[in-house]
């Protein structure tokens, strides 16, 4: 949204020319957005009086890690920025204010850029982000599945399991699902066992 405002007539302290101002907003979700207003004299050419963001009243938000950042994308119901952030970003590095990934191969080119503008719009600070050559850490969706692996690959493993596929020829474990006991469920089957 653009503002204009007629100029003032002109006293050194108020005059202005026609203010300009921006709109920044979150791409999906509850638009978030800031505007700048700037304001110069008008004896001076062109120079800048005054710089100063218009609050939304939307809180900031402090974002300490990289799974802060996918929780509160996961928060904001930002799908196409948390698919990213799981299945399309090798983390480099992140501290506060900087990030810095490796995108894979399906990456899209904006991808930084969006970032930027997620971070920008949720903490109201300026963040860096750098696309990097280097490694980085596995995807989040990478390392998931390689969790998912591992604990086939340990029930398999298991006696129990193993005598079953023996007994049924061609079964395959498709997935494992773990189950608490609770304290409730703990003493009914002591129960049992005493009768």
């Amino acid at each position: 949204m653009t503002v204009s405002q007629p100029a003032a007539p002109a006293t050194p302290a108020t005059a202005t020319t026609p203010m300009a101002s921006s709109s920044l907003s979150s791409s999906g979700g509850a638009a978030h957005a800031q505007q700048l207003e700037v304001v110069a004299q008008s004896t001076a050419p062109e120079t800048v009086a005054a710089t100063q963001p218009v609050s939304t009243g939307a809180p900031e938000t402090t974002i300490t890690s990289f799974d802060t950042l996918v929780a509160l994308a996961t928060e904001r119901r930002e799908g196409t920025l948390l698919a990213h952030l799981e299945n399309s970003l090798h983390l480099v590095r992140f501290e506060a204010g900087r990030i810095e990934f490796r995108p894979t191969e399906g990456a899209p080119s904006d991808l930084a850029s969006r970032l930027i503008q997620f971070l920008k719009t949720e903490t109201g600070a300026r963040w860096v982000v750098t696309v990097s050559q280097e490694e980085g850490a596995p995807t989040i969706q990478q390392t998931r599945n390689e969790k998912k692996q591992q604990k086939l690959t340990d029930v398999a493993a298991h006696p129990l399991v193993q005598a079953v596929m023996t007994n049924f020829p061609g079964a395959t474990i498709e997935n494992v699902q773990t189950r608490e006991i609770t304290n409730a469920e703990d003493g009914a089957e002591d129960n049992t066992e005493d009768n």
